[in-house]
């Protein structure tokens, strides 16, 4: 159904009837799913009107004049293998009434029309033969909100403000008259002159970016002296200004949260070609819009250390870490185990600020990360090897002893009796045994107490 139309009466009587009213506007209008709709007829394989003033059989029913007895329409309805249904609709077109609209503008510096209050018109305002005699036929009266005893020109200015609607008798054959010509209810309404928006998007000020690198200043933009199509500025008015977001802190950041940009200090709108240049008051500012400030990327330097375990001078060795940005402000933390790559610098997370040190022999992984405020976490390992420290025998290998008929002890020493917690093992390898194997040692009987009552030939694996 054409929303034109305007329906303001549906009655449906016990015998199936539909009686339909509608104001008219001297548009043909045409009356087809509307009508089916109401009737619960989706699913019919087939249907047509007969409006009863013509032999015309369609699948939609069209009407424009006010007919005094209305139209008498049947809709006929039918389904395979159902008995074919024809219902009465009787529709009565009479004139319209005049709806009076809300006509709230941004300014423009143009006066309001008051052509504009009309929610609906006659179709002789279309009519370029008809227009102006039907304009001559209406009144616009205008008031401020605030003193509606004194009427004004049609508005230009930024205001609260009032149009009272009124027209002559007789004045049109599809509309009712409107006589009275004081604030009714029917006939007026108020509306708003509101300060034009001035659209500052919250875009890179070089390149169409919507996020940049945390740097520690805020998104900023200028304009200066200049006409910006598309952001919302009249013809010829240039706008100065500074403008920013109120953190420099990474996050994102919502134009349509208040508070999230301002002027960074005071912005003017200004007309060169008018005789009152400066525009400001007729505008706002207005931020649209999402920013994103990025964490920024570290610049960490790593490294691991390979030493030789010194008994004598026992020192402890850990991982280097170099952290040339930031330069500042960060933190290192260190895990002996590897942890899932969590934003977290919690020690439940099993992060310790506390470095490790290690002094015996081993190979250690050291897994660390780095955090600061408005960077990204840097994680890395490396590995600290300690070797073991090589022995060596000061004592011959071999040992000879005078058979004097006393018994004789082994004496073996490191060299410079180092390590000085070292411990010797000694084993007694049976004259039979020739060349030594892994299999033979991993054989042979070790005890840590030196042999004694030496009194002949032996071999000893120490």
């Amino acid at each position: 159904m054409n929303e034109n139309i305007g329906i303001t009466k549906y009655n449906r009587d016990y015998a199936g009837n539909i009686e339909m009213t509608f104001g008219a506007d001297g548009f043909e209008h045409v009356i087809d799913t509307g009508y089916r709709n109401v009737i619960n007829t989706s699913g019919v394989d087939s249907y047509f009107w007969n409006d009863g003033y013509t032999d015309r059989t369609e699948s939609s029913f069209k009407f424009r004049e006010l007919l005094e007895t209305g139209y008498s329409v049947t809709l006929s309805l039918a389904k395979d293998r159902f008995e074919p249904v024809t219902i009465t609709i009787k529709v009565l077109v009479v004139k319209s009434k005049y709806v009076v609209k809300d006509i709230t503008k941004e300014w423009d510096r143009e006066a309001v029309q008051g052509i504009d209050a009309l929610a609906r018109k006659p179709i002789e305002y279309f009519d370029n033969a008809t227009k102006d005699a039907y304009l001559d036929t209406l009144t616009f009266k205008f008031y401020k909100t605030n003193n509606t005893n004194l009427e004004i020109a049609p508005p230009i200015e930024i205001g609260d403000y009032i149009v009272v609607v009124s027209t002559t008798a007789n004045h049109n054959p599809w509309f009712e008259d409107i006589l009275e010509t004081s604030i009714q209810d029917y006939n007026s309404e108020p509306f708003q002159i509101t300060k034009r928006n001035i659209y500052i998007d919250v875009i890179d000020d070089v390149a169409p970016y919507d996020s940049k690198p945390h740097d520690g200043e805020p998104w900023n933009r200028k304009f200066t002296s200049e006409y910006i199509a598309g952001i919302g500025l009249l013809d010829g008015d240039e706008l100065t200004g500074y403008f920013v977001s109120n953190s420099s802190a990474v996050g994102v950041y919502d134009a349509s949260v208040d508070g999230t940009f301002r002027a960074f200090n005071a912005w003017s709108v200004v007309n060169p070609g008018l005789d009152q240049p400066d525009q400001t008051a007729n505008y706002k500012i207005v931020f649209r819009g999402v920013y994103n400030i990025l964490k920024k990327k570290m610049d960490v330097n790593s490294s691991g250390v390979t030493a030789t375990f010194d008994s004598e001078n026992p020192r402890y060795y850990s991982i280097n870490i170099n952290v040339l940005e930031p330069v500042y402000n960060y933190q290192i933390w260190y895990s002996e185990t590897e942890i899932p790559r969590e934003d977290d610098d919690s020690k439940e997370n099993g992060w310790e600020l506390q470095k490790p040190y290690y002094i015996t022999p081993g190979v250690y992984t050291v897994y660390y990360k780095v955090t600061a405020e408005n960077y990204e976490p840097w994680y890395g390992y490396e590995v600290v090897t300690i070797n073991a420290a090589t022995m060596a025998f000061a004592s011959p290998r071999v040992q000879d002893f005078n058979l004097d008929g006393f018994p004789h002890a082994l004496d073996v020493k490191l060299v410079d009796n180092l390590p000085i917690s070292a411990v010797i093992y000694y084993a007694y390898i049976d004259p039979s045994i020739g060349t030594l194997t892994d299999e033979i040692v991993n054989g042979l009987s070790f005890t840590t107490v030196p042999p004694t009552q030496i009194s002949g030939s032996h071999r000893y694996y120490v």
